[in-house]
């Protein structure tokens, strides 16, 4: 609902509807709380909720979330180092930091990617990512 409230410009909408699903998302991680599953959830929460914290222009609250969920994320890639998922979510996390100025660099972004490639399980559609965080990166010297 959030996402639809998003598109059609009702920002206010969609984070009352992605402030929700955090809560209700929070509420089974807690119930859950060995879940990777259940934890993964709660940051595409913040990540979506950051998102259209980012349209509307708030900035700081953006950049909670996406912190928030750049710290689960590490927790899960940590605990399940063989999991191209969870290390993929953490190169996510780190681009939508970085977009925003959250003390990310780009090159941490780039490395991140680069990684993936270097363990040979980044998808050919994530390939865009590793070429945008290093021409970024290049910039940033």
């Amino acid at each position: 609902l959030g996402a639809v409230q998003q598109a059609a410009g009702d920002l206010a909408a969609a984070r009352r509807s992605f402030d929700e699903s955090l809560r209700i998302a929070r509420r089974l991680a807690a119930a859950n709380p060995a879940s990777a599953q259940a934890q993964r959830d709660v940051s595409v929460s913040l990540d979506r909720l950051g998102d259209v914290q980012q349209a509307a222009g708030d900035l700081a609250a953006a950049r909670r979330s996406f912190d928030e969920s750049l710290q689960m994320r590490r927790r899960l890639a940590a605990a399940n180092p063989a999991s191209a998922q969870a290390q993929r979510d953490v190169a996510v996390s780190l681009w939508r930091l970085a977009r925003i100025g959250g003390g990310v660099t780009w090159r941490e972004v780039a490395d991140a990617w680069l990684a993936l490639q270097a363990r040979g399980v980044l998808s050919p559609v994530d390939q865009a990512f590793v070429e945008e965080a290093q021409r970024r990166a290049a910039s940033e010297r």
